[in-house]
Protein backbone atom coordinates (compact mmCIF):
# COMPACT_ATOMS: atom_id res chain seq x y z
CA UNK A 1 0.00 0.00 0.00
CA UNK A 2 1.40 3.36 -0.99
CA UNK A 3 -0.06 7.15 0.16
CA UNK A 4 1.37 9.18 -2.26
CA UNK A 5 1.44 13.61 -2.47
CA UNK A 6 2.37 15.26 -5.59
CA UNK A 7 5.54 17.42 -4.75
CA UNK A 8 3.58 20.55 -5.85
CA UNK A 9 1.11 20.17 -3.11
CA UNK A 10 4.30 20.83 -0.60
CA UNK A 11 5.57 23.93 -2.17
CA UNK A 12 2.16 25.79 -1.74
CA UNK A 13 1.81 24.60 1.72
CA UNK A 14 5.77 24.16 3.15
CA UNK A 15 4.40 23.10 6.83
CA UNK A 16 2.18 20.74 5.76
CA UNK A 17 2.05 17.26 7.65
CA UNK A 18 -0.29 14.21 7.11
CA UNK A 19 -0.90 11.92 9.52
CA UNK A 20 -1.94 8.75 7.73
CA UNK A 21 -3.19 5.34 9.64
CA UNK A 22 -4.62 2.25 7.94
CA UNK A 23 -7.24 0.52 10.24
CA UNK A 24 -8.02 -3.09 9.57
CA UNK A 25 -10.53 -5.40 10.94
CA UNK A 26 -12.57 -2.84 12.33
CA UNK A 27 -15.41 -3.91 14.49
CA UNK A 28 -17.97 -1.46 15.48
CA UNK A 29 -18.41 -1.23 19.37
CA UNK A 30 -19.03 1.90 20.02
CA UNK A 31 -22.25 3.19 21.97
CA UNK A 32 -24.19 4.08 18.72
CA UNK A 33 -27.08 6.01 20.80
CA UNK A 34 -24.51 8.19 23.11
CA UNK A 35 -22.63 8.82 19.40
CA UNK A 36 -26.53 9.89 17.97
CA UNK A 37 -26.21 12.05 21.23
CA UNK A 38 -22.89 13.73 20.39
CA UNK A 39 -24.05 14.14 16.55
CA UNK A 40 -27.45 16.06 17.62
CA UNK A 41 -25.48 18.10 20.04
CA UNK A 42 -23.04 19.30 17.96
CA UNK A 43 -25.60 20.11 14.58
CA UNK A 44 -27.66 22.22 17.36
CA UNK A 45 -24.70 24.14 18.00
CA UNK A 46 -23.43 24.96 14.67
CA UNK A 47 -26.68 25.50 13.45
CA UNK A 48 -26.76 28.89 16.43
CA UNK A 49 -23.66 29.68 14.84
CA UNK A 50 -25.51 30.75 11.46
CA UNK A 51 -26.47 34.77 13.12
CA UNK A 52 -22.72 35.14 14.25
CA UNK A 53 -21.51 34.38 11.01
CA UNK A 54 -24.37 34.97 7.89
CA UNK A 55 -22.69 32.21 5.66
CA UNK A 56 -21.11 29.03 6.08
CA UNK A 57 -18.46 30.73 3.95
CA UNK A 58 -17.65 33.36 6.66
CA UNK A 59 -16.68 30.96 9.39
CA UNK A 60 -13.06 30.86 10.15
CA UNK A 61 -12.62 27.39 9.34
CA UNK A 62 -14.28 26.94 6.14
CA UNK A 63 -12.97 30.09 4.98
CA UNK A 64 -9.46 29.08 5.55
CA UNK A 65 -10.24 26.03 3.92
CA UNK A 66 -11.38 27.93 0.86
CA UNK A 67 -8.53 29.78 0.93
CA UNK A 68 -6.31 26.70 0.59
CA UNK A 69 -8.13 25.11 -1.91
CA UNK A 70 -8.32 28.54 -4.35
CA UNK A 71 -4.68 28.43 -3.67
CA UNK A 72 -4.37 25.45 -5.85
CA UNK A 73 -6.83 26.43 -8.33
CA UNK A 74 -10.37 24.52 -6.69
CA UNK A 75 -13.40 26.31 -6.98
CA UNK A 76 -14.99 26.32 -3.39
CA UNK A 77 -18.21 27.71 -5.27
CA UNK A 78 -17.87 24.75 -7.18
CA UNK A 79 -16.48 22.21 -4.94
CA UNK A 80 -17.57 22.81 -1.66
CA UNK A 81 -15.68 21.35 1.17
CA UNK A 82 -18.10 18.19 3.27
CA UNK A 83 -17.70 20.30 6.11
CA UNK A 84 -19.23 23.47 4.46
CA UNK A 85 -22.16 22.06 3.24
CA UNK A 86 -22.97 20.15 6.62
CA UNK A 87 -22.69 23.61 8.64
CA UNK A 88 -25.05 25.69 5.43
CA UNK A 89 -27.83 22.88 6.24
CA UNK A 90 -27.40 23.05 9.65
CA UNK A 91 -27.42 27.20 9.45
CA UNK A 92 -30.90 26.42 7.85
CA UNK A 93 -32.21 24.18 10.86
CA UNK A 94 -34.25 21.66 10.94
CA UNK A 95 -33.23 18.12 11.88
CA UNK A 96 -29.31 16.45 11.07
CA UNK A 97 -28.47 14.16 8.42
CA UNK A 98 -28.11 10.61 9.67
CA UNK A 99 -24.75 9.46 10.17
CA UNK A 100 -23.01 5.77 9.63
CA UNK A 101 -21.36 4.77 12.53
CA UNK A 102 -18.31 2.83 11.35
CA UNK A 103 -18.46 -0.40 10.43
CA UNK A 104 -22.00 -1.00 11.45
CA UNK A 105 -23.43 -1.60 7.86
CA UNK A 106 -27.08 -0.57 6.81
CA UNK A 107 -27.64 1.53 9.61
Amino acid sequence: MRFVVCPEIFKLYPDLRLPIAVAEDVVAAADTAGGEKLWRQAWEEAGQLGPNYGNAQSHPRVAAWRDAMAATGVSGRKFPSSVESLLRRAFKGGEPPSINPLGVPGM
